[in-house]
Protein backbone atom coordinates (compact mmCIF):
# COMPACT_ATOMS: atom_id res chain seq x y z
CA UNK A 1 0.00 0.00 0.00
CA UNK A 2 1.13 3.21 -1.15
CA UNK A 3 2.71 5.55 1.85
CA UNK A 4 0.56 8.53 3.78
CA UNK A 5 2.35 11.15 3.82
CA UNK A 6 1.88 13.31 6.98
CA UNK A 7 3.05 17.50 6.29
CA UNK A 8 4.98 18.59 9.14
CA UNK A 9 6.17 21.91 10.35
CA UNK A 10 9.85 23.04 10.71
CA UNK A 11 9.92 22.96 14.78
CA UNK A 12 8.39 19.44 15.50
CA UNK A 13 6.35 19.50 18.50
CA UNK A 14 5.41 16.31 20.57
CA UNK A 15 2.66 15.54 18.22
CA UNK A 16 4.65 15.60 15.29
CA UNK A 17 7.09 13.41 16.60
CA UNK A 18 4.78 10.63 17.17
CA UNK A 19 3.25 10.83 13.18
CA UNK A 20 5.79 7.78 12.33
CA UNK A 21 4.03 6.08 14.93
CA UNK A 22 0.71 7.12 14.26
CA UNK A 23 1.28 6.83 10.47
CA UNK A 24 2.18 2.91 11.54
CA UNK A 25 -0.61 2.26 13.74
CA UNK A 26 -3.80 3.17 10.71
CA UNK A 27 -1.78 1.23 8.32
CA UNK A 28 -1.94 -1.40 10.67
CA UNK A 29 -5.33 -1.35 11.07
CA UNK A 30 -6.23 -0.68 7.55
CA UNK A 31 -4.05 -3.58 6.63
CA UNK A 32 -6.11 -5.69 8.56
CA UNK A 33 -9.76 -5.06 7.39
CA UNK A 34 -11.37 -7.64 5.79
CA UNK A 35 -12.86 -4.54 3.64
CA UNK A 36 -10.94 -3.88 0.73
CA UNK A 37 -10.17 -0.32 0.28
CA UNK A 38 -9.07 1.27 -3.00
CA UNK A 39 -8.01 4.67 -3.24
CA UNK A 40 -8.45 6.45 -6.77
CA UNK A 41 -6.61 9.61 -7.70
CA UNK A 42 -9.09 12.65 -9.44
CA UNK A 43 -7.47 11.16 -13.00
CA UNK A 44 -8.75 7.56 -12.64
CA UNK A 45 -5.40 6.15 -11.85
CA UNK A 46 -5.37 3.97 -8.64
CA UNK A 47 -3.23 5.29 -5.72
CA UNK A 48 -3.04 2.74 -3.25
CA UNK A 49 -4.66 -0.53 -2.32
CA UNK A 50 -5.12 -2.67 0.84
CA UNK A 51 -4.88 -6.43 0.86
CA UNK A 52 -7.88 -7.02 1.40
CA UNK A 53 -8.70 -5.68 -2.04
CA UNK A 54 -5.47 -7.68 -3.47
CA UNK A 55 -7.13 -10.54 -2.23
CA UNK A 56 -10.38 -10.10 -3.05
CA UNK A 57 -9.97 -8.97 -6.53
CA UNK A 58 -7.05 -11.18 -7.23
CA UNK A 59 -4.78 -8.87 -8.48
CA UNK A 60 -1.66 -7.87 -6.78
CA UNK A 61 -0.96 -3.95 -5.56
CA UNK A 62 1.42 -3.27 -8.40
CA UNK A 63 -0.20 -4.51 -11.37
CA UNK A 64 -3.24 -2.14 -9.42
CA UNK A 65 -1.28 1.16 -8.98
CA UNK A 66 1.01 1.01 -12.14
CA UNK A 67 -1.60 -0.68 -14.38
CA UNK A 68 -4.46 1.00 -16.06
CA UNK A 69 -6.08 2.10 -12.71
CA UNK A 70 -9.70 2.13 -12.81
CA UNK A 71 -9.50 0.72 -16.07
CA UNK A 72 -8.15 -2.77 -14.63
CA UNK A 73 -11.04 -3.47 -12.66
CA UNK A 74 -14.28 -1.49 -14.64
CA UNK A 75 -12.95 -3.38 -17.60
CA UNK A 76 -14.19 -6.69 -15.91
CA UNK A 77 -17.35 -5.24 -13.88
CA UNK A 78 -20.85 -6.58 -14.59
CA UNK A 79 -23.61 -4.75 -12.78
CA UNK A 80 -26.39 -6.53 -10.28
CA UNK A 81 -28.12 -7.85 -13.64
CA UNK A 82 -25.02 -9.19 -14.64
CA UNK A 83 -24.59 -6.42 -18.05
CA UNK A 84 -21.15 -5.77 -18.55
CA UNK A 85 -20.00 -2.42 -17.28
CA UNK A 86 -18.25 -0.14 -20.08
CA UNK A 87 -14.03 -0.13 -19.62
CA UNK A 88 -13.81 3.85 -19.56
CA UNK A 89 -12.32 4.70 -16.11
CA UNK A 90 -14.97 7.29 -15.79
CA UNK A 91 -18.12 5.31 -15.79
CA UNK A 92 -17.11 4.05 -12.34
CA UNK A 93 -16.87 7.13 -10.89
CA UNK A 94 -19.05 10.00 -13.02
CA UNK A 95 -22.11 9.16 -10.89
CA UNK A 96 -20.32 9.23 -7.46
CA UNK A 97 -18.50 12.73 -8.08
CA UNK A 98 -22.17 14.27 -9.19
CA UNK A 99 -23.61 12.96 -5.79
CA UNK A 100 -21.14 12.36 -3.59
CA UNK A 101 -21.37 9.62 -2.17
CA UNK A 102 -22.96 5.83 -2.67
CA UNK A 103 -23.66 2.83 -0.73
CA UNK A 104 -24.21 -0.48 -0.94
CA UNK A 105 -23.83 -0.47 -4.83
CA UNK A 106 -23.55 -4.81 -5.65
CA UNK A 107 -21.06 -5.07 -8.74
CA UNK A 108 -19.49 -8.51 -9.78
CA UNK A 109 -15.78 -8.38 -10.72
CA UNK A 110 -13.79 -11.18 -12.93
CA UNK A 111 -11.08 -11.85 -11.73
CA UNK A 112 -7.75 -12.79 -13.61
CA UNK A 113 -8.48 -16.47 -12.15
CA UNK A 114 -11.51 -16.29 -14.46
CA UNK A 115 -13.72 -16.54 -11.01
CA UNK A 116 -16.04 -14.10 -10.59
CA UNK A 117 -16.71 -12.19 -7.41
CA UNK A 118 -19.51 -10.19 -6.42
CA UNK A 119 -19.05 -7.24 -4.34
CA UNK A 120 -20.62 -4.51 -2.13
CA UNK A 121 -19.41 -1.14 -2.67
CA UNK A 122 -19.36 2.29 -1.22
CA UNK A 123 -17.98 5.31 -2.44
CA UNK A 124 -17.33 8.34 -1.31
CA UNK A 125 -14.88 11.87 -2.15
CA UNK A 126 -12.23 12.27 -0.01
CA UNK A 127 -12.66 15.93 -0.52
CA UNK A 128 -16.16 16.64 -0.93
CA UNK A 129 -15.48 20.53 -1.47
CA UNK A 130 -13.46 20.21 -4.86
CA UNK A 131 -15.64 17.12 -6.45
CA UNK A 132 -13.16 17.35 -9.70
CA UNK A 133 -9.86 16.92 -7.84
CA UNK A 134 -10.99 14.90 -4.86
CA UNK A 135 -9.93 11.43 -4.63
CA UNK A 136 -12.22 8.80 -4.41
CA UNK A 137 -12.18 5.97 -1.35
CA UNK A 138 -13.71 3.20 -2.74
CA UNK A 139 -14.64 -0.07 0.09
CA UNK A 140 -15.69 -3.57 -0.68
CA UNK A 141 -17.17 -6.65 0.90
CA UNK A 142 -17.33 -9.87 -0.84
CA UNK A 143 -20.65 -11.24 -1.03
CA UNK A 144 -20.14 -13.57 -3.23
CA UNK A 145 -20.96 -16.56 -1.20
CA UNK A 146 -24.03 -14.66 0.48
CA UNK A 147 -25.93 -14.00 -3.28
CA UNK A 148 -25.16 -17.87 -4.13
CA UNK A 149 -27.12 -18.34 -0.95
CA UNK A 150 -29.89 -15.69 -1.53
CA UNK A 151 -30.17 -17.07 -5.20
CA UNK A 152 -30.48 -20.53 -4.31
CA UNK A 153 -33.36 -19.91 -1.90
CA UNK A 154 -34.64 -17.73 -4.17
CA UNK A 155 -35.16 -20.32 -6.52
CA UNK A 156 -36.48 -22.66 -4.23
CA UNK A 157 -38.99 -20.45 -3.47
CA UNK A 158 -39.40 -20.60 -7.28
CA UNK A 159 -39.03 -24.08 -8.88
CA UNK A 160 -40.56 -27.17 -8.26
CA UNK A 161 -37.83 -29.02 -6.07
CA UNK A 162 -38.71 -32.22 -8.23
CA UNK A 163 -38.82 -31.27 -11.56
CA UNK A 164 -36.68 -28.00 -11.48
CA UNK A 165 -39.68 -26.77 -13.37
CA UNK A 166 -41.22 -22.70 -12.03
CA UNK A 167 -43.97 -23.33 -9.53
CA UNK A 168 -47.07 -21.82 -9.26
CA UNK A 169 -46.52 -18.49 -7.55
CA UNK A 170 -43.73 -17.86 -10.43
CA UNK A 171 -46.08 -18.50 -12.64
CA UNK A 172 -48.70 -16.17 -11.07
CA UNK A 173 -45.86 -13.81 -11.24
CA UNK A 174 -45.11 -14.13 -14.39
CA UNK A 175 -48.83 -14.33 -16.29
CA UNK A 176 -49.11 -10.94 -14.26
CA UNK A 177 -46.24 -9.26 -15.88
CA UNK A 178 -47.05 -10.63 -18.92
CA UNK A 179 -50.73 -9.28 -19.14
CA UNK A 180 -49.46 -5.74 -18.76
CA UNK A 181 -46.62 -6.30 -21.46
CA UNK A 182 -47.87 -6.05 -25.46
CA UNK A 183 -45.93 -7.40 -28.47
CA UNK A 184 -43.71 -10.66 -27.95
CA UNK A 185 -43.50 -9.67 -23.93
CA UNK A 186 -47.46 -10.00 -23.84
CA UNK A 187 -49.61 -13.10 -23.10
CA UNK A 188 -51.27 -15.44 -25.46
CA UNK A 189 -52.13 -18.28 -24.11
CA UNK A 190 -52.23 -20.90 -21.10
CA UNK A 191 -52.43 -24.24 -21.21
CA UNK A 192 -53.67 -25.99 -18.44
CA UNK A 193 -52.35 -30.02 -18.36
CA UNK A 194 -53.47 -32.70 -16.19
CA UNK A 195 -52.02 -35.99 -17.01
CA UNK A 196 -54.65 -38.74 -17.08
CA UNK A 197 -52.81 -41.62 -15.86
CA UNK A 198 -50.14 -40.70 -13.07
CA UNK A 199 -52.49 -42.50 -10.32
CA UNK A 200 -52.25 -45.78 -12.11
CA UNK A 201 -48.95 -45.40 -12.32
CA UNK A 202 -48.27 -44.49 -8.49
CA UNK A 203 -50.52 -47.56 -7.83
CA UNK A 204 -49.73 -49.74 -9.81
CA UNK A 205 -45.11 -49.14 -9.43
CA UNK A 206 -44.90 -46.74 -6.67
CA UNK A 207 -44.51 -43.38 -5.76
CA UNK A 208 -41.03 -43.49 -7.09
CA UNK A 209 -42.06 -44.49 -10.71
CA UNK A 210 -44.47 -41.97 -10.49
CA UNK A 211 -41.81 -39.38 -9.45
CA UNK A 212 -39.32 -40.91 -12.85
CA UNK A 213 -43.07 -40.57 -15.04
CA UNK A 214 -43.15 -36.51 -13.65
CA UNK A 215 -39.19 -35.59 -14.60
CA UNK A 216 -40.08 -37.45 -18.42
CA UNK A 217 -43.21 -35.27 -18.63
CA UNK A 218 -41.31 -32.12 -17.48
CA UNK A 219 -38.26 -32.89 -19.97
CA UNK A 220 -40.56 -33.16 -22.66
CA UNK A 221 -42.91 -30.16 -22.37
CA UNK A 222 -39.87 -28.43 -22.28
CA UNK A 223 -39.08 -29.67 -26.10
CA UNK A 224 -42.57 -29.12 -26.94
CA UNK A 225 -42.97 -25.44 -26.38
CA UNK A 226 -41.11 -22.62 -27.87
CA UNK A 227 -38.22 -21.07 -26.48
CA UNK A 228 -39.87 -18.04 -25.02
CA UNK A 229 -42.60 -20.39 -24.13
CA UNK A 230 -43.04 -20.93 -19.95
CA UNK A 231 -43.37 -24.44 -18.98
CA UNK A 232 -44.24 -25.29 -14.93
CA UNK A 233 -45.63 -27.39 -12.81
CA UNK A 234 -47.98 -26.44 -10.23
CA UNK A 235 -48.21 -29.86 -8.03
CA UNK A 236 -49.32 -33.47 -8.43
CA UNK A 237 -49.85 -34.23 -11.79
CA UNK A 238 -51.27 -30.74 -12.94
CA UNK A 239 -48.77 -28.74 -15.61
CA UNK A 240 -49.50 -25.40 -17.56
CA UNK A 241 -47.33 -24.03 -20.61
CA UNK A 242 -48.09 -20.71 -20.71
CA UNK A 243 -47.40 -18.92 -24.45
CA UNK A 244 -46.22 -15.05 -24.89
CA UNK A 245 -46.76 -13.05 -28.29
CA UNK A 246 -49.37 -12.72 -30.70
CA UNK A 247 -49.87 -16.26 -31.15
CA UNK A 248 -52.73 -17.76 -33.37
CA UNK A 249 -55.56 -20.13 -32.71
CA UNK A 250 -54.29 -22.64 -35.28
CA UNK A 251 -51.05 -22.38 -33.74
CA UNK A 252 -52.25 -22.93 -30.52
CA UNK A 253 -53.93 -25.88 -32.07
CA UNK A 254 -50.78 -27.65 -33.53
CA UNK A 255 -48.67 -27.05 -30.01
CA UNK A 256 -51.21 -28.87 -28.04
CA UNK A 257 -51.32 -31.73 -31.02
CA UNK A 258 -47.80 -32.12 -30.46
CA UNK A 259 -48.11 -31.89 -26.41
CA UNK A 260 -50.19 -35.31 -27.13
CA UNK A 261 -47.82 -36.46 -29.35
CA UNK A 262 -45.09 -36.10 -27.20
CA UNK A 263 -46.99 -37.10 -24.04
CA UNK A 264 -48.23 -40.51 -25.19
CA UNK A 265 -45.03 -41.77 -26.53
CA UNK A 266 -44.21 -44.63 -24.26
CA UNK A 267 -41.60 -44.19 -21.47
CA UNK A 268 -39.74 -47.00 -19.65
CA UNK A 269 -39.50 -46.75 -15.66
CA UNK A 270 -37.92 -49.57 -13.97
CA UNK A 271 -37.79 -52.33 -16.76
CA UNK A 272 -41.80 -51.57 -17.22
CA UNK A 273 -43.11 -49.34 -20.43
CA UNK A 274 -45.79 -47.08 -19.35
CA UNK A 275 -47.74 -44.87 -21.43
CA UNK A 276 -49.08 -41.56 -19.86
CA UNK A 277 -51.30 -38.89 -22.12
CA UNK A 278 -52.80 -35.99 -20.70
CA UNK A 279 -56.04 -33.44 -20.87
CA UNK A 280 -55.08 -29.86 -21.80
CA UNK A 281 -57.51 -27.21 -21.38
CA UNK A 282 -56.95 -23.99 -23.22
CA UNK A 283 -57.64 -20.10 -21.71
CA UNK A 284 -57.03 -18.08 -24.86
CA UNK A 285 -56.01 -14.09 -23.74
CA UNK A 286 -58.17 -10.80 -25.94
CA UNK A 287 -57.23 -7.79 -27.07
CA UNK A 288 -59.71 -6.57 -24.25
CA UNK A 289 -58.75 -9.23 -21.69
CA UNK A 290 -59.43 -7.91 -18.05
CA UNK A 291 -58.98 -11.38 -16.07
CA UNK A 292 -56.00 -11.35 -14.09
CA UNK A 293 -53.62 -14.15 -14.02
CA UNK A 294 -55.04 -16.46 -10.97
CA UNK A 295 -58.58 -16.35 -13.55
CA UNK A 296 -57.13 -17.54 -16.30
CA UNK A 297 -55.48 -20.29 -14.41
CA UNK A 298 -58.76 -21.26 -13.47
CA UNK A 299 -60.34 -20.78 -16.91
CA UNK A 300 -57.70 -23.06 -18.51
CA UNK A 301 -58.27 -25.47 -15.26
CA UNK A 302 -61.96 -25.53 -15.74
CA UNK A 303 -61.29 -26.22 -19.67
CA UNK A 304 -59.26 -29.12 -19.00
CA UNK A 305 -62.09 -30.74 -16.53
CA UNK A 306 -64.22 -30.91 -19.70
CA UNK A 307 -61.06 -31.95 -21.85
CA UNK A 308 -60.93 -35.24 -18.91
CA UNK A 309 -64.85 -35.89 -19.09
CA UNK A 310 -65.05 -35.85 -22.54
CA UNK A 311 -62.69 -38.92 -22.80
CA UNK A 312 -59.11 -37.93 -21.62
CA UNK A 313 -56.54 -37.43 -23.95
CA UNK A 314 -57.84 -34.12 -25.48
CA UNK A 315 -57.61 -30.68 -25.78
CA UNK A 316 -60.64 -28.03 -24.92
CA UNK A 317 -60.78 -24.47 -25.18
CA UNK A 318 -62.37 -22.50 -22.44
CA UNK A 319 -65.98 -21.07 -22.89
CA UNK A 320 -68.08 -18.94 -20.68
CA UNK A 321 -70.77 -21.65 -20.60
CA UNK A 322 -68.36 -23.67 -18.64
CA UNK A 323 -68.41 -21.20 -16.16
CA UNK A 324 -72.48 -21.23 -15.92
CA UNK A 325 -72.24 -25.24 -16.30
CA UNK A 326 -69.63 -25.66 -13.29
CA UNK A 327 -72.29 -22.89 -11.26
CA UNK A 328 -75.88 -24.84 -12.29
CA UNK A 329 -74.16 -28.35 -10.79
CA UNK A 330 -73.09 -26.34 -7.75
CA UNK A 331 -76.59 -25.74 -7.01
Amino acid sequence: MAAIQFVTDPMPNRDQVRAPRTEDYFRSVVDSLATGLVVFKHDGHIECVNPAAQRILGVAADDLIHGCGAGTISGRMVDAAGRRIGADRWSMTCSVRASRRAVGRVVGVDRPDGKRVWLSTSWCLLDPVDSTRSPLLVSFTDITAERATSQRLAHQANHDALTGLPNRAHVLTKVTEALRASGENALGAILFIDLDNLKVINDTLGHEAGDAALKIVADRLRTAVRPDDLVARLGGDEFVAVLGGSISGVAVDRLSERLHTLLSEPAIIGGTTVRLGASVGIAEVGPDDHRDAAELLRDADQAMYHAKKSGRGRTCRFAEQMHRDAESIAK
